[in-house]
């Protein structure tokens, strides 16, 4: 966090941050008392007074042979990173598992990692799978992409073993389970409502092997991401995040109503069939917080509680789930930006508001330019309502949305 000595880390620009990965990645002091700082990435030094990058990013790995050690970041979250720490002894190597987790399972084409280090230098590794030899790596990062879906379904005994360059050994076993990757569940990313609409953006919950988590920034979407792609019918769908539990994706927009299958490929391996709903509209809208409406109020702020839009004004509300469009937008492409040739693409159906009940005009319900799958609803807010916490909801059609909260002031 960038507290005490590190505050400076949250500045734009931070000398020590050239990179801008900072607070993303983990941090290393000198000493327990120490202000200084372990420079992470020595090839980024210009010179004695240059830029550095302190932070060690996930799946980056820094040695130091002088004192013998090794650490290579395996995930970080808002509150705690997991890490890998190697020591050697004097005469023998270290080595351990950076991944899959002992006891953990491994679906479709799975990479194996390995961490050593050896004060002395290491010749090769070996991998083993229930005593027979998977491969030999001699230099690394030493990696592995095991083909799970060639495999028996069941445990498997992994066996790593490290050579250094006197001949000496260390080794380390654990047991994984291969399984099949399963989806549980297709519904409304914003609502998570199971009833979903063509061109939504949609969170499939599966299990199955860890998976890399993966945000997509870019568009147009990527079909394939991490190595995962999600298909219904014939089609590959856009993809916004991948993870070991979450899927997010934009399903197409000529989508038949009724039933349709989904199917969650990796490395050749592919899911059970799973059934999901499709209707002609299904709003879900955006929420955070204790269920609070994701809303600009008309000076284009977030609605909060000491932020309420006042009576009479136009706000924003953020949705997914509109159906099909009077002009159509490429799969996986973002809304474009209006113009003579490229009007606004208008959501078909009938859309009203309400709040607490209370009719309110809508004055546009259409895709939000320079997003993929994202509704915006343009709305007045009634000239009379009760200031504080009120709840807002839509109707597409037939179809209503979720209701959320937005507050309001006189």
């Amino acid at each position: 966090q960038p507290i005490g000595f590190d505050a400076v880390l949250a500045h734009p620009g931070a000398i020590i941050d050239i990179h801008g990965q900072a607070l993303k990645g983990v941090l290393f002091h000198l000493g327990t008392n120490s202000t200084d700082l372990l420079n992470m990435h020595p090839a980024d030094i210009i010179d004695t007074e240059g830029p550095i990058t302190a932070a060690l990013d996930v799946n980056e790995t820094y040695v130091d042979y002088a004192n013998r050690f090794s650490a290579t970041v395996l995930s970080v979250g808002p509150w705690s990173a997991q890490m890998l720490i190697l020591i050697p002894t004097t005469t023998s190597p270290a080595v351990d598992f950076a991944s899959p987790a002992d006891g953990g399972t491994v679906a479709g084409l799975f990479n194996i990692s390995i961490g050593a280090l050896d004060a002395t230098g290491l010749s090769k590794i070996e991998l083993y799978r229930d005593g027979s030899l998977l491969t030999t790596l001699t230099a690394a990062p030493y990696t592995y992409a095991w083909d799970t879906a060639k495999e028996t379904l069941g445990r498997h005994a992994l066996k790593a073993v490290a050579y250094n360059t006197q001949g000496n050994t260390a080794s380390q076993e654990i047991t994984v389970t291969a399984v099949v990757r399963q989806v549980n569940a297709v519904v409304n990313a914003a609502s998570y409502v199971p009833d979903v609409a063509p061109g939504s953006i949609v969170t499939l919950f599966i299990d199955g092997a860890p998976l890399p988590t993966l945000q997509v920034l870019s568009v147009p979407l990527p079909i394939v991401v991490g190595g995962v792609s999600v298909t219904v019918g014939n089609e590959a769908l856009p993809l916004f995040y991948v993870s070991t539990t979450q899927i997010n994706a934009q399903l197409p927009y000529d989508l038949p109503m009724g039933a349709n299958n989904v199917v969650v490929s990796e490395g050749g391996a592919s899911s059970p069939p799973f059934s999901f709903n499709v209707v002609l509209s299904a709003p879900g809208i955006f929420i955070f917080g204790n269920n609070r409406a994701v809303v600009q109020n008309q000076d284009y702020s977030v609605n909060d509680v000491g932020n309420p839009a006042k009576a009479g004004s136009t706000v924003i509300a953020y949705l997914t789930g509109q159906g099909a469009l009077d002009n159509p937008i490429g799969l996986g492409h973002a809304t474009p930006l209006p113009t003579a040739q490229q009007p606004l693409s208008r959501a078909l159906a009938t859309t009203t508001a309400t709040i607490d009940g209370q009719p309110a005009q809508v004055s546009f319900a259409g895709m939000t330019p320079g997003f993929v799958g994202l509704l915006q609803i343009n709305l007045q807010i009634p000239s009379k309502v009760l200031p504080g916490i009120n709840t807002l909801q839509f109707q597409m059609g037939t179809f209503f949305s979720d209701a959320a909260v937005i507050n309001l002031t006189n």
